[in-house]
């Protein structure tokens, strides 16, 4: 029967799940409330507190020995309209130290002497060579040669920053050092930021903040908690605008806690309020999804899908980094991305053709569906996953995961990870689904066809009792295993292993029984199939394998028999081939507990002259030899 609108997935990408770098455009506001405690009160009494175009952070209560700070980031469009170059606009303003040609650094320094104490503030300032300033403004210049507006000018070097220098701890601070290694920490990135602004006359500060542990460039990653620097750039018609090289660019989030004191205090996070929305996607960058930001253009950029999930108890999915919950978008070729859920719950993509949306809940659902978006329309949709009557069960016989395996652009594989559900089972929500799952990661694992229009909702199937696939591009063998290895329960498991006898190559194959001999074939170079089980050792040609065909290998059929009596258990034996002087290892094998061992020959493998089969035994391994092509069916007793 056919099952709801909504498809499958919970995808973990192997490697990683590679994550959407669009640059979303989010309005409304976020806001963050913290106390602090401390037990130096002129410490309280002169917290920071301050206001500009785009955050604020002010003390909403006092008390003995503790405050109560809000901060929050105003994430309405940024209207200014100064235009760029903006030449000696701001020479003339009071932004001398904001246009200066140099680094600077804020600190405290204590002196201690004659039983006291003593704290100082100080800065610290590194003036720029004349170099260091041309280097600067060629690269500024360059950045903002298209730039009509100031705002655009900003932007483009920001940008530049944030796709041209990647996070190192262990760099230099010195922009002209950042710029030519394309490493820095966040002074560096922050005074590479500020210089390129003030060469080209735009005043701009580094800011010193922190980061409370827990929060991560206002999209919910985890993190330990440390001082950072960010920078602001003032507008004529705008004022003071925070920016962020290092992360969101042009969006500071309220957990960038401004002058936030170095002495000891105790700091308790409070209300958290997160009224963004995602309105729009630009199409850059393409390698990072770290990027947020105001609005700073009418023209809409993209078509959209947006939405939240709620779960099948009604509450909502939130928060991608802190509560591993994903969603992932998936394009025709079989390459998907991974999609932050912001932490009021809202994701958005840009929509294309052929796109599906996947989600998955961590306890073994999956669930899919398709984006239908066209022009430049906004679409948002409440997904609600409490259709559970809908639901396929596929029971996993044990697997604590399976895979899931798409074609991409180049016609090769692309493996995804599904965790199973506490009691083994993969749920599945879908219409149309039609996917390949295996239990195993392997190259050559067997794959199943799990059809949702075929399969009826509420019932539960075994996924390896679906139907195989069998890949166009692959050559596939069916394995009958002979009647006297069959041990009488039927389910006996053979190891397999595919080999080339002219090179020597080989390759270790999944096990095989006679409910599921039918096996895929690395490549047709292979020649020559091994099955093993102790006591028993079965090699036999391939016969010609056509890629999507399965090929009967005839085991049963024309084979010399060995049987093999050593007259203890557990002797090891180990079967070659000799060309010349050199072996090479075909199986090495143990016999049974009654000291036998049965081995099955092809006739047409032992006839061929180039090769000589040779059965090494004995204490060393290989002190003694049998020779064994051309020979009838026999017994070979050991000594």
């Amino acid at each position: 029967m056919k099952i709801y609108r909504l498809l499958i997935i919970i995808f973990l990408l192997l490697p990683l799940p590679y994550v959407s770098g669009d640059t979303k455009i989010v309005d409304g506001e976020m806001s963050f409330e913290f106390t602090i405690k401390s037990g130096n009160q002129e410490l309280l009494d002169d917290f920071y507190e301050y206001e500009n175009n785009s955050n604020s952070q002010k003390v909403i209560k006092r008390g003995s020995n503790y405050i109560v700070v809000r901060t929050t980031a105003k994430l309405d469009e940024l209207r200014t309209d100064v235009p760029f170059p903006v030449d000696s606009r701001y020479d003339d303003q009071g932004f001398q130290e904001h246009l200066d040609y140099s680094t600077s650094r804020k600190g405290i320094e204590i002196t201690r002497g004659n039983g006291q104490i003593v704290k100082r503030d100080f800065v610290e300032k590194t003036p720029m060579t004349e170099a260091e300033i041309a280097r600067l403004r060629r690269t500024a210049k360059s950045l903002t040669s298209d730039a009509a507006s100031q705002h655009q000018a900003v932007e483009a070097v920001m940008r530049h920053i944030r796709e041209n220098v990647s996070y190192t701890l262990r760099s230099s601070s010195n922009p002209v050092d950042v710029l030519r290694t394309g490493k820095a920490y966040c002074e560096g990135y922050a005074n590479v930021a500020a210089l390129l602004l003030r060469v080209v006359g735009i005043p701009a500060k580094v800011v010193d903040s922190y980061i409370p542990p827990g929060h991560m460039w206002g999209y919910g990653q985890g993190g330990s908690g440390a001082y950072h620097a960010h920078v602001e750039v003032f507008y004529d018609d705008a004022g003071w605008v925070s920016y962020d090289p290092q992360a969101t660019v042009h969006f500071v989030d309220p957990f960038h806690i401004v002058n936030f004191p170095r002495e000891r205090v105790v700091l308790q996070q409070g209300e958290e309020q997160d009224k963004r929305k995602i309105r729009d996607i630009l199409p850059v960058p393409t390698d990072t999804n770290n990027f947020f930001q105001r609005d700073t253009t009418s023209s809409r950029a993209s078509a959209v899908f947006a939405g939240m999930i709620y779960r099948s108890d009604g509450s909502l999915v939130r928060d991608s980094f802190r509560n591993d919950e994903w969603v992932y978008l998936r394009q025709e070729d079989g390459t998907a991305s991974g999609i932050r859920i912001l932490s009021n719950g809202q994701f958005a993509v840009t929509a294309e053709e052929e796109q599906t949306l996947f989600y998955r809940d961590g306890r073994g659902g999956w669930y899919e569906q398709r984006i239908d978006v066209e022009g430049t329309q906004r679409v948002f949709q409440e997904i609600r996953l409490d259709r559970r009557e809908n639901l396929i069960r596929l029971d996993t016989d044990g697997a604590s995961q399976v895979f899931s395996w798409h074609k991409n652009s180049n016609k090769g594989w692309m493996l995804e990870k599904i965790a199973t559900g506490p009691d083994g089972m993969v749920s599945l929500l879908s219409d149309s689904a039609r996917v390949v799952l295996s239990t195993a990661n392997t190259p050559i694992a067997g794959k199943y066809v799990v059809d949702a229009e075929e399969l009826e909702a509420g019932r539960t199937y075994q996924l390896t009792q679906l139907p195989r696939y069998l890949d166009p591009g692959t050559p596939y063998v069916s394995i009958v295993l002979p009647t006297e290895t069959g041990g009488g329960n039927g389910r006996a498991e053979y190891s397999l292993k595919f080999l080339e006898l002219s090179s020597g190559r080989s390759y270790e194959g999944p096990h095989v029984s006679r409910g599921s001999s039918v096996a895929p074939v690395p490549d047709v170079e292979f020649s020559t199939v091994v099955l093993q089980r102790k006591g028993t050792i079965v090699i036999t040609s391939l016969p010609d394998l056509t890629n999507g065909k399965v090929n009967p290998a005839e085991i049963e059929g024309k084979t010399v028999k060995f049987e093999i009596q050593a007259d203890r258990s557990d002797y090891p034996v180990h079967v070659t081939i000799k060309r010349g002087r050199r072996f090479a290892s075909l199986v090495n094998a143990r016999t049974d507990s009654s000291g036998r061992l049965i081995l099955y020959f092809p006739s047409t493998l032992l006839d061929d002259d180039s090769k000589e089969f040779v059965l090494l035994h004995g204490r060393p391994l290989g002190s003694s030899r049998v020779s064994l092509d051309k020979a009838q069916q026999k017994i070979i007793q050991l000594e």
